[in-house]
């Protein structure tokens, strides 16, 4: 069909396994994928026991990109859907992806396609966000206490931060030369603030036995 008599040619003796792994590393190296076609290879390869470095040698990409590039299978469909319709870019999408799902509902809600579509849309984004999440530096109780949501632990041996994954977060703001961490977990983060207001007035009442308690507790819309 070449139009030759002969040709070098190489044949492998694979198991199934193996060969499906060369096709997608072979793949993963083509110029024409999508992000979301990549972030679906490399998720399969880590799903059939490949570890981050491993494919980071095997395709010449940092670690750091195979990590927020195969975080895209954790969006959620109406993103996914809305990605693929307006193009949107990897930039974007990764930031979007690193959040759970419920954080990425409000944030559909929240974007229109105006914003997505314009020069500024990573800013208006980032600025989404920042009005959504919780940075642990902010919160009024120590890190370190355990007891005001027991099932949940301290904030200091909590995976749900930002800096429990710093690939994917290395970019927030700095202070003392490293990344604010961010609490990841929004419901826990309620539980503690209302546990916490509840003890201040009990610390209050027991100062100022007349006080008089308007509210003790705490809304997502109170920041």
């Amino acid at each position: 069909m070449g139009g030759l008599e002969t040709m070098d040619v190489i044949i492998r003796d694979l198991d199934d396994k193996t060969a499906r792994d060369v096709t997608v590393l072979e793949n993963l190296q083509r110029d024409e994928l999508s992000p979301l076609e990549e972030a679906a290879g490399i998720r399969m390869l880590v799903d059939t026991g490949h570890s981050l470095e491993d494919i980071s040698a095997r395709i010449g990409k940092s670690v750091r990109w195979i990590k927020r590039r195969s975080q895209l299978t954790a969006l959620i469909p109406a993103w996914v859907k809305r990605a693929e319709k307006m193009n949107l870019g990897p930039a974007l999408l990764e930031l979007i992806a690193r959040y759970d799902a419920e954080m990425q509902a409000r944030l559909m809600e929240d974007m229109n396609d105006w914003a997505l579509s314009g020069p500024n849309a990573m800013e208006h984004v980032v600025n989404s966000i920042s009005r959504m999440v919780s940075e642990l530096r902010l919160a009024p109780w120590k890190l370190s206490d355990s007891t005001l949501h027991p099932q949940a632990g301290s904030c200091d041996d909590c995976t749900k931060r930002s800096d429990r994954n710093p690939e994917l977060f290395d970019d927030l703001p700095q202070t003392k030369g490293k990344p604010c961490a961010q609490c990841l977990d929004k419901a826990c983060w309620l539980v503690k603030m209302n546990a916490h207001m509840a003890r201040a007035v009990v610390e209050l009442k027991h100062k100022h036995p007349n006080l008089v308690n308007i509210s003790s507790r705490y809304s997502p819309t109170d920041g």
